[in-house]
């Protein structure tokens, strides 16, 4: 089993799926359609990333460029603090 250790400011990620492939009026919307929400949630983070924490969902950049890795037979991202924009918290 490998660990991956993200290195400076970057954060490795899971997309978090979207909940429904249905409109709001109820019209199915193809995958390839579907606007990606830009949520995830954190795996790991480097040693420079102090805004977030391992098991948070983030909200990140529609203009981010990440590196996308397999691990552990699923799709990961690799991105930036810069490309952060907010941390999600339930109330």
């Amino acid at each position: 089993m490998e660990k991956i250790i993200p290195t400076g400011e970057r954060l490795l990620v899971k997309q978090v799926e979207a909940k429904s492939s249905y409109g709001k009026s109820a019209i199915f919307i193809p995958e390839a359609q579907q606007v990606k929400e830009r949520k995830a949630l954190v795996i790991a983070v480097g040693k420079n990333v102090t805004e977030v924490t391992e098991g948070d969902i983030i909200r990140y950049s529609d203009f981010a460029s990440p590196v996308e890795m397999e691990h552990e037979g699923a799709q990961h991202l690799l991105l930036r603090k810069e490309d952060i924009l907010a941390v999600i918290v339930t109330i």
